[in-house]
């Protein structure tokens, strides 16, 4: 039987959003990378219907002006002279196009806007004009709109201002706006009301008080706030005071705008927080006050105060925005995590007639010292009742002078954590200074209790001093009958 003739298949006409894929791949992965576009995850539920040789022919078809379905009426040769055409007429085809395309799935986002509503909505994108963000962000911003995600880069001068029916889109609950977004509107920040809100991240220069107000039920905070350009727009007003909403149970608050030479005032009056990150650069030049409240709630707690100059005037004497630590510390004593970074432990072990707060629930404690001391450290595990992991990280320097410690001589007894709750030691960066020795023999003696110690050396001590360190802590006696003692 002679066999049957194939059929030749039947030619689909291009879409308009296989069009935009074609030309945002060709964007992203250059001219002749068909593969890639066909396999990137942002194109391919696109072109699914597509292949290598399809993208190419159509790709011809649009540098070339040609549509791809209705046949072309120039002459092979003139398509030809236009393939070899120059670079720069190539790129502003190309920018045309890009043009088209945007303007054409803007308008067809802002037709379908009622018939198919947005429920998440990212866009990551650099830009060097503002409006097609704008365009595209106006139709999206709908009654069902609940997730929205904006990482912008524009080539303008002060930022991009976001419509400002963003703040009352009363269905949104989670929002994350980075970079090149400002939230400054003059004198009049505009109305608030994001009823639904629960979720809010902000990596921006500044923020009105205003915008927190309008959140009722915001539970999750990240806030970071960029160094703040000394070139500000006209008429901007500096506002000093950020003060967190309530009814926080997350805060993740990193602040470089205190670099600036102005009084900044924070407040942290939010009794339900259960977490807290808080990482704040200064300078000698600012004035920081900070304001908290006690936190009853507090589950993990970490602490990170940098600055941008050395650690003291020239009259050896501490900046004065550091005396808000110890208030902190006191705080957050319901905690049962805690880590405290070198300046901030600096900050406790300067301040004058400071006693630790009493920690009853604290059970991982993790604390840098740049000036390591085993009187401190004792006084601060005498309030730790139930402490099972410590982690000392020494950070050390030969070139900075040490510090005397302003606390009081701690107790003779051993702390009651040591003897009945500690399970594990952790010191990073030793190297045998005599107090150091001395708090390890501290802990092998009298912690009845330790399963593990850890000792990381510090990394310039060569293989001969690290062997006889061994060979000394080793021959320490141990009150634990189970405790391993790990040499790094």
């Amino acid at each position: 039987m002679p066999k049957k003739r194939k059929m030749p298949k039947k030619r689909v006409k291009w879409k308009e959003e296989e069009v935009d894929a074609l030309i945002r791949g060709v964007k992203k992965y250059k001219e002749g990378d068909w593969v890639g576009i066909l396999n990137d995850p942002e194109f391919a539920h696109h072109l699914a219907l597509r292949n290598n040789q399809q993208l190419k022919d159509k790709w011809r078809n649009i540098k070339n002006h040609v549509p791809s379905d209705a046949g072309s009426s120039e002459p092979a040769e003139e398509g030809n002279k236009k393939i070899e055409e120059g670079d720069a007429q190539e790129k502003q085809s190309l920018v045309s196009e890009l043009e088209a395309a945007q303007k054409k799935c803007n308008d067809m986002a802002q037709r379908n806007a009622d018939s198919y509503p947005i429920k998440k909505f990212r866009l990551t994108c650099k830009s060097f004009s503002v409006d097609p963000i704008s365009t595209s962000l106006n139709a999206v911003i709908g009654p069902r709109l609940q997730e929205l995600y904006l990482s912008l880069t524009v080539n303008v001068m002060f930022r991009m201002n976001l419509p400002k029916a963003i703040f009352t889109c009363t269905s949104l609950t989670s929002l994350v706006l980075k970079h090149d977004i400002s939230l400054y509107y003059g004198p009049e920040f505009p109305d608030v009301y994001l009823p639904s809100l629960k979720n809010l991240e902000l990596q921006i220069d500044e923020v009105d008080n205003k915008l927190f107000s309008g959140c009722p039920v915001l539970e999750n905070l990240k806030l970071i706030l960029q160094y703040l350009s000394p070139v500000c727009p006209k008429g901007y007003v500096y506002i000093p005071t950020i003060q967190m909403p309530q009814t926080l149970k997350s805060l993740t608050f990193e602040d470089y705008s205190t670099m600036c030479d102005e009084m900044n005032h924070r407040v942290i009056d939010t009794p339900s927080l259960e977490y807290l990150h808080l990482k704040i650069v200064t300078s000698v030049f600012s004035e920081l006050h900070m304001s908290v409240s006690h936190f009853p709630k507090m589950v993990e707690a970490h602490v990170d105060i940098q600055e941008d100059q050395s650690r003291v005037d020239i009259n050896d004497a501490f900046v004065e925005h550091v005396c808000w630590v110890p208030m902190l510390l006191q705080a957050l004593r319901e905690t049962e995590l805690l880590t405290l970074k070198r300046y901030t432990t600096m900050c406790l072990f300067g301040a004058p007639a400071f006693e630790f707060p009493e920690f009853h629930y604290l059970i991982y404690l993790e604390l840098d010292f740049q000036f390591f001391n085993t009187n401190f450290l004792l006084n601060f595990l005498h309030s730790c009742h139930v402490l099972e992991a410590l982690v000392i990280y020494n950070w050390e320097e030969p070139y900075l002078l040490p510090m005397d410690y302003n606390g009081p001589t701690p107790p003779t007894m051993v702390p009651n954590c040591v003897t009945s709750h500690l399970k594990n030691f952790e010191f990073i960066e030793y190297q045998d200074a005599a107090d150091e020795h001395e708090f390890i023999a501290y802990l092998l003696q009298g912690g009845l209790v330790l399963e593990t110690v850890n000792i990381q050396f510090k990394s310039k001590l060569d293989l001969e001093t690290k062997y006889n360190i061994v060979q000394g802590l080793s021959a320490i006696p141990r009150g634990s009958t189970i405790c391993r003692l790990k040499f790094l």
